[in-house]
């Protein structure tokens, strides 16, 4: 551009001045100032038709030239496309078109406990969700859908079975489901093969965000410890997962369930398992405009079991925007042994979830757990715990830290109280 303006100027300069002689000539009289006026004249009538010019070339690059930073910005979008098309959410089956999705988790920690004689540090999986492995299948034939589900446990040193007496007690792999189903929106759900009960987790409601180490089934942080009776001065053979439970429902096991589809947030599950037992239970789960509820109530009956006919249980939380959230659950068993009492418990934690770190959020819970009659007659067993679990959401990682400890009081003994402490993480794939 300044070249040329320069250039401009060059020319209208030797212009003038080979045409001296003839303007000398020719207007005899003339000033300078006359001279410089006309020169003026010139030079700015070519500065303009300059400019116009410049503005146009500037506005034929900005039609043709994409914006600095566009195309950098575009390849990093392409880039992160790619990425995401590299790693498909299913994997589609060769012979059947049906979507295959992988998954699994691996929760291990170090877990601490101390009966009031001797204390041990030990290397565990997480048996309030122990590592896993499955694989999930569907395909979908008008409006049915058809599921398959195979999942296996792997599970080193479950932190419910570790105890002074035996430090490496499992190393496990065993299956928690061989599972298919068929299911329509308008007819529910039909599942059969070795899978969750209809009652599994109707006692374990829980949105507290810290179920991954605390929750009703105490037993699963420290349920092999065993209780040292100071009064005659011996580590016993009973263990905390003797004398606590959360009676939730039948587990996993092979059976035929049947779920209804959900009306109004509600899901009523029917189950006949193996064994002679049988299951129903009914589940509720809505929002309401800053409040979130689910609530969950089953019954089970098995014929087979030498200690209890029927089993009534269930659990509801409540969670509100502002992070606060409340936990309930309770049970109770009929006995069938004569002058048996009917073992009962209840369970309730208050927790809050907040958002203080941009990678996730962070949850904190208290606990207390209340159970009568359930190893003998008379006995009490209760169990406090405190809770943090702070979330990794782009690694899908969990890291969390508990306290929790258990007492027993049972006539003619003098138990020792049991803590632990266990940290660790849980990695979701």
């Amino acid at each position: 551009m300044k070249a040329l303006f320069l250039h401009s100027i060059f020319a209208v300069t030797v212009c003038l001045l080979t045409n001296v002689p003839q303007t000398q000539a020719a207007q005899t009289g003339m000033n300078d100032r006359a001279v410089l006026q006309e020169l003026r004249q010139m030079i700015e009538k070519q500065q303009a038709q300059i400019d116009r010019q410049a503005a146009e070339i500037q506005d034929l690059k900005s039609r043709l030239v994409p914006r600095q930073g566009t195309a950098e910005e575009e390849i990093a979008t392409d880039s992160r496309k790619a990425q995401k098309e590299e790693i498909p959410p299913a994997v589609q089956s060769a012979d059947t078109g049906a979507k295959v999705v992988f998954y699994g988790q691996v929760n291990r920690a170090g877990l601490w406990a101390d009966n009031g004689d001797s204390s041990n540090l030990y290397f565990v999986d997480n048996d309030n969700s122990s590592s896993r492995l499955g694989i999930n299948a569907t395909a979908s034939y008008k409006k049915l859908t058809i599921g398959g589900k195979i999942e296996y446990q792997l599970e080193s040193n479950s932190s419910n079975l570790v105890s002074s007496r035996d430090e490496n007690p499992n190393n496990d792999l065993s299956i928690r489901h061989a599972d298919a189903s068929i299911s329509a929106d308008n007819f529910g759900k039909f599942s059969f093969g070795r899978g969750s009960s209809a009652t599994e987790g109707i006692s374990e409601m829980d949105l507290s965000g810290t179920h991954v180490v605390s929750q009703s089934a105490v037993y699963d942080m420290a349920g092999g410890q065993l209780f040292y009776d100071d009064a005659q001065n011996i580590l016993t053979s009973t263990a905390v997962g003797d004398v606590f439970t959360n009676m939730d429902g039948l587990s996993r096991l092979d059976r035929f369930r049947y779920d209804t589809p959900v009306l109004a947030g509600i899901t009523v599950s029917a189950g006949i398992n193996e064994d002679d037992a049988y299951d129903l239970a009914t589940r509720y789960s809505r929002d309401y405009g800053g409040v979130k509820v689910s609530a969950g109530l089953g019954w089970v009956n098995i014929d087979d079991s030498p200690t209890y006919d029927n089993q009534y249980s269930g659990s509801v939380s409540i969670l509100h925007d502002s992070g606060f959230n409340l936990s309930l659950a309770g049970g109770l068993r009929q006995a069938k042994q004569s002058g048996r009492d009917d073992p009962s418990f209840w369970y309730t934690k208050l927790g809050y979830i907040l958002n203080a770190f941009s990678v996730g959020s962070s949850a904190f819970s208290v606990d207390y757990f209340m159970g009568e009659d359930i190893a003998a007659n008379d006995d009490e067993a209760s169990s406090m715990a405190l809770a943090y679990v702070q979330n990794f959401d782009d690694w899908g990682t969990e890291l969390y830290l508990a306290y929790r400890f258990h007492q027993l009081d049972r006539d003619g003994t003098d138990f020792n109280d049991i803590s632990a402490v266990m940290s660790g993480a849980r990695v979701k794939f």
